[in-house]
């Protein structure tokens, strides 16, 4: 197959490998990634030429993958254009912030009526710990013969669908699958929460 003809050719301008540079302070930290097929001659010349720059590349944290490194660079964000020149240079943007996760708790509730035993566990001398999002309040009392709240002190407010699923959780490890209609079995062990 032959090429037919070439319509436009031409160099990606460096302000075109520049994605999401934060603006707001002066020295930010970017994630600069070169064309680079494990080559350390392409790293080293890339560090002399941010440094030129005002630009600290922190090789030892570079990271190589099909073909590409990927090297965290701090530098004055109004300088990042000119980093972004160097001709290897397949993108330049902020480095990503860690955030908090904070999923959505799908589950689905089926709401009818549990009898609980009214017997100690099993083996009243051992004792699991489950970290999870806490149990309400107000079910705190049916269950404080085989469960130990223990709030950390600092923790915060409650939130509602975390603690509908460490109760979920909690049900689930001392009694198992629960059925409409049948009582809850007896609890192996005890729990601290």
């Amino acid at each position: 197959m032959e090429l037919g003809h070439v319509e436009d050719l031409r160099a990606l301008e460096p302000v075109a490998k520049l994605k999401s540079i934060p603006q707001e302070k002066n020295k930010v930290l970017l994630e600069v990634v070169l064309h680079n097929a494990g080559k350390p001659g392409v790293i080293d010349a890339f560090v002399a030429f941010a440094k030129k720059r005002g630009g600290e590349a922190f090789v030892d944290r570079q990271r190589d993958v099909g073909g590409l490194t990927f090297i965290p660079i701090a530098i004055d964000s109004a300088r990042a254009v000119e980093v972004a020149q160097f001709s290897f240079v397949r993108v330049a943007r902020g480095m990503p912030s860690i955030r908090p996760f904070r999923p959505t708790l799908l589950r689905k509730v089926v709401d009818y009526p549990v009898t609980l035993p009214k017997i100690p566990a099993a083996s009243v001398s051992e004792r699991a710990v489950i970290f999870d999002g806490g149990i309400p309040q107000g079910i705190r009392p049916q269950l404080s013969q085989w469960v130990t709240v223990a709030d950390a002190p600092g923790i915060g407010q409650p939130e509602p669908d975390y603690e509908a699923h460490g109760l979920a959780v909690t049900a689930a490890f001392l009694f198992g699958p629960l059925s409409a209609g049948l009582k809850a079995p007896q609890p192996s062990v005890t729990l601290i929460m």
